[in-house]
């Protein structure tokens, strides 16, 4: 189960990333 719930963190994490470089992307 702490293996899952890591990639689940790590995916969002990662989710969380990209919709920051969009964010200022679009700025």
């Amino acid at each position: 189960m702490s293996f899952i719930n890591q990639q689940l963190i790590s995916d969002n994490g990662a989710k969380q990333t990209i919709n920051k470089q969009q964010k200022t992307i679009q700025k």
